[in-house]
């Protein structure tokens, strides 16, 4: 079922090598907003939900909630937290929420704010561009910050500075095609949403 939080959520989303992490430290810095680093929890989990069953069977639940919880690819985000019970207590907190994958999600954020005595918390992962739908599925009161590069500028930056080869070499990467491909999908779920196609979220305008 979609949450709605009292403090809507942001999601930063855009190309890879556009500057998404430069806006989420500004976003980090504001008094209000709670920006961890990137969980990649969309593209990693979202779309194969149905291999833990039924997440109402509280098994289930606590199996994706660990494995969210243990699955940051930066550790806990650096809190000062006991490995040992921090998912159960991701998993308490995220059952009185909701018993689902929203639920865990939130209750991550959720964790995080709280530790940086914050009331709001915001996120960025660039593939989140692809997801759009499911994020408003979940969270349909959340607002979007759409960073958009200009693609030569985005593939060059792909090519120098992120497959740099370990043995120094240069790798050719389709830098130019996932542009494309990802500012094409965020282009056409707007123009979707703009047109209030049926079955598609509507994010409130502001």
């Amino acid at each position: 079922m979609p949450i709605n939080l009292r403090e809507r959520p942001v999601f930063v989303i855009g190309s890879e090598r556009s500057g998404t992490t430069l806006v989420m430290a500004i976003l980090g810095c504001h008094p209000r907003i709670a920006v961890p680093e990137v969980t990649w929890y969309y593209p990693r989990f979202r779309p194969y939900l149905h291999t833990y069953g039924d997440l109402g069977n509280r098994e289930n639940f606590r199996v994706l909630a660990f494995e969210m919880a243990h699955g940051l690819r930066v550790p806990y985000w650096r809190l000062d937290v006991d490995p040992e019970s921090f998912a159960s207590e991701i998993a308490e907190r995220a059952a009185e929420i909701e018993q689902s994958f929203a639920g865990v999600f939130a209750a991550m954020f959720e964790r995080y704010a709280a530790h940086e005595c914050k009331p709001r918390w915001g996120e960025k992962t660039p593939y989140n561009i692809f997801y759009l739908d499911r994020i408003l599925e979940d969270f349909p009161n959340a607002q979007f910050v759409y960073i958009y590069r200009d693609g030569r500028d985005a593939s060059v930056f792909w090519r120098f500075r992120m497959y740099a080869g370990r043995l120094g070499r240069e790798r050719r990467v389709p830098g130019l095609g996932l542009w494309s491909d990802q500012h094409l999908q965020c282009r056409a779920d707007m123009e979707r949403w703009a047109r209030g196609s049926a079955g598609v979220p509507t994010a409130e305008k502001q």
